[in-house]
């Protein structure tokens, strides 16, 4: 089941059940080893309004360059609170992929997945955490970035990761276009 509508995972108000009737992955092990993404196919088209919006989603050719300014959005534990109950949402900048890269290095993770955004958590005071993984990182209006992994939540530390949508569009757009068979 997925809830759309309510940014409270407690009080759970003015919200849409829908059914999950297929879910579509890509050949997904570790999240070391990349393709950290999955679509859910809903039993009904989502009602659009309020609180449920879409977001236009990076195409193949669209590119982040490093220090842009996005937002990233997620129910993962913050340092003041612990567990969270309401969504958050943080401003985060992109990181240079060979600068992500050697600081994951340096914290002896010798390789880091292909097709990732490296944004947040660098020479930054925050980042995402626990419980924040499938959230979005939209850069410009445009979802960009799934959270995929961080190292640790004591920021500032070595970039956070995320998929990148733009390598996987084209996927994307296959996968919504199934027929069921």
């Amino acid at each position: 089941t997925v809830v759309l509508g309510d940014h409270n995972i407690v009080q759970w108000k003015n919200l849409e059940r829908y059914e999950v009737v297929r879910k579509f992955k890509k050949s997904f092990a570790d999240v070391l080893k990349g393709d950290d993404i999955m679509l859910l196919k809903l039993g009904r088209e989502a009602v659009l309004g309020g609180k449920v919006r879409t977001v236009n989603i990076a195409d193949k050719r669209h590119r982040v360059r490093r220090s842009t300014k996005c937002l990233v959005a997620g129910w993962g534990k913050t340092k003041r609170a612990g567990k969270v109950y309401e969504l958050l949402a943080l401003n985060v900048s992109t990181v240079d992929i060979r600068e992500c890269r050697k600081a994951w290095t340096k914290a002896d993770v010798k390789r880091l997945p292909p097709n990732i955004i490296c944004a947040g958590g660098y020479k930054q005071n925050a980042g995402v955490c626990l419980g924040d993984s499938g959230g979005p990182l939209v850069c410009d209006s445009v979802a960009v970035g799934i959270v995929s992994f961080v190292k640790t939540c004591n920021y500032p530390d070595v970039p956070n990761i995320y998929t990148d949508l733009s390598k996987y569009s084209s996927w994307i757009k296959e996968m919504m276009n199934k027929r069921e068979t």
